[in-house]
């Protein structure tokens, strides 16, 4: 539990850099990827990657809306975070919850993907995971560069995970999520 803690402090820590950002990346030229959830379409404006701090065994790719992130009222503005074993490299991946990858990270390739939506309201945010019990997959590529990303092209479900500071106005138990080419 502490690791996994430690893991959304990471993103919530990364969400917050983000949002306080003004300058907008997302201009012709620097957009790599989109994602889906539910009736919204996000486009990647900045992304970090690397491994988790402390012993390098999962591999973290982050990735962020710019600007008004989309301009959809309360559901604008999103981030989000994919964490795997890095030692499995490329391939297919199982979704599952932190804990479900944590649990047999030396011999499953099993991938947790959380999705903040609300970055960019006027309200509250809400933050989704992934589950090993709503199925779904992602496929792990690496680029010339040692770059991972990740695509989606099957619809995943993600739960409700947490609400912060009151949630997202009208946000669903659930929403599936597709992702084009993340990194």
């Amino acid at each position: 539990m502490k690791k996994h803690l430690k893991l959304l402090g990471a993103f919530a820590l990364f969400s917050i850099l983000v949002i306080s950002c003004s300058k907008d990346d997302s201009g012709p030229g620097s957009v790599s990827g989109t994602w889906t959830f539910g009736d919204y379409t996000y486009t990647r404006a900045t992304s970090t990657q690397g491994n988790e701090e402390t012993s390098g065994i999962y591999a973290i790719v982050m990735v962020a809306t710019g600007g008004d992130g989309g301009n959809f009222g309360d559901f604008s503005g999103s981030a989000m975070s994919f964490i795997f074993p890095s030692a499995l490299g490329a391939g297919e991946y199982k979704l599952a919850t932190n804990e479900e990858m944590q649990a047999s990270y030396k011999t499953k390739k099993l991938m947790d993907i959380q999705c903040q939506i609300g970055l960019a309201g006027s309200n509250g945010s809400t933050l989704y995971e992934s589950s090993l019990a709503t199925g779904g997959t992602a496929n792990v590529t690496i680029d010339k560069d040692g770059k991972y990303h990740i695509t989606i092209k099957k619809p995943a479900t993600l739960k409700k995970w947490v609400e912060l500071e009151g949630g997202v106005s009208g946000a669903k138990d659930s929403y599936e999520l597709k992702v084009n080419d993340l990194y």
